[in-house]
Order: structure tokens, then sequence, then C-alpha cells
């Protein structure tokens, strides 16, 4: 019976040993890719603790509105204003199409574009420069998000600063902005775009430019022109540095 105890005892031990010497592999910790949700998760793989947001902790980006504006005969810039309202998060991946039609429906213009994902501001997505065969009445942008994704208090900060501005209501119309890199990482080939706004606060006006280089604290002052001149100067002034909410 002695014999029998102490058997038993030995293969409990040994049956211990190799549970615990396996204790990852049988009872695994819980994971943000483990495809379930245990842990802290509020969803499967999503929440919680997770970089991953879930699609109902999340509100999807939006379009405040849409138009396009006459750069000469029959030209166009197409332009379109975004707003991101979570304070937290922001899409790994963000594309549109955008869709121009005439006054009868019919498409004069269609084209998917890539849009960088941003944090808790407005953004334009801009199109400059388009010829269309017909008078432009409608501007339709379908939004498409990647999984959004938690942003730490580094990438929600600002990283390019606008410093001041100068509008010149000339034949040539000129928008000076003056830009400052407030990171302390050297930015390259950072676009820039403008919207002007008349006294009612309608767009009427878009323009886009690009910084090749900026180092630590540098600015440096970019310019945009128009081909004729506004009947007013712009009652607002917006300039937007577009940067990814995931570049820092």
């Amino acid at each position: 019976m002695k014999k029998v105890s102490y058997a038993f005892g030995i293969f409990v031990l040994i049956v211990s040993g190799l549970v615990y010497g396996f204790r990852q592999q049988l009872f695994p910790n819980p994971t943000c890719n483990d495809n379930k949700q245990n842990g802290y998760e509020a969803g499967v793989d999503c929440g919680g603790l997770c970089a991953r947001k879930c699609v109902n902790e999340v509100l999807p980006i939006s379009v405040i509105w849409a138009n396009t504006f006459l750069v000469s005969n029959g030209v166009y810039d197409i332009a379109a204003m975004l707003t991101n309202k979570n304070s937290d998060s922001a899409p790994i991946s963000l594309s549109a199409d955008v869709l121009v039609q005439d006054s009868f429906g019919r498409p004069l213009f269609q084209k998917k574009i890539v849009v960088i994902p941003f944090a808790e501001v407005e953004m334009p997505i801009i199109i400059p420069n388009v010829a269309l065969q017909g008078i432009p009445a409608k501007v339709i942008v379908t939004l498409h998000e990647g999984v959004s994704y938690k942003l730490d208090s580094i990438t929600k900060t600002t990283q390019i600063s606008i410093v001041r501005t100068r509008f010149e209501n000339g034949d040539i119309p000129r928008l000076y902005a003056t830009v400052k890199n407030v990171t302390r990482t050297p930015r390259t080939t950072v676009p820039i775009s403008a919207v002007l706004y008349d006294e009612t606060h309608t767009p009427i006006a878009t323009g886009q430019t690009f910084v090749e280089r900026l180092e630590k604290d540098q600015e440096q002052i970019v310019v945009f022109t128009w081909k004729h001149r506004f009947p007013s100067p712009p009652a607002l002034i917006r300039v937007f540095p577009a940067l990814s909410a995931f570049s820092m």
C-alpha cells in the first residue's frame, strides 16, 4: 500500500512539474492577437489594454463639406473638409472615393485617393487643377476607414505649427504662411493645405503646397497663389499641415 501511495505521489509530482513547465502552452496569457475576447478586452482583440479600438468605441470620420472651386476656364480644385471627433484614436488607413456630378447627376470626374490618417482635428483633402467637361454641381465623398488604433500623448500633440499668415489680394493673390517644426525630429515632404472663407464662413478657395524639409525648431514660409483677384479679401484663413497621426 505504501508503494502505491509513493508511486502516486511521484506521479502527481511529475504531472505537476509538466503542467508548470508547459503552463504557457496549456493556459496562455490573454493577448491582443489570440482571436479571443479575454483579459481586459472590450471585444475580440480590441479595446481595454489593446492598442486596437473596437468598432463601437470610435466615431467614424465624417465629411463637413465637399465642393469644387474654379481655378480657370474649365479647371477646378476639388476639395472636402473631413473631421475626426475621436480624441484618442485614428484609423491606421483611410481612403476616399471622390465623385463630381453635373446638375443632371452625370459623372464628370471620379477618383479613389489615399488620405493621410489624422487625429482629433479637421483636415481638408484637395485634388487640384482638374479639367472638367461640364459644369460641376455636386461633390460626393465616400470614406473607407481601416481599423482605428489608440494614440499616445506624443502623437496627439502638435507637430507642425502655423506661426503666422499674411494675405495679399493683388492681381495674383498670395497667401504667406510661416510653418514651424515643433518636434525633435526633422520632417520631410510635408503637404500644407489652405482654405479661404468669406464672412459667412463659406469656403471660397483652396490651395496646396508642401515643405521639402523642416529641421527641429525650424521655421519656413510657404506661399500659395491664385490666378484671379478675389472680389474681397477672405474673412478667415485656415492652414493645415498634413501629418499622419502615426508619423512620430
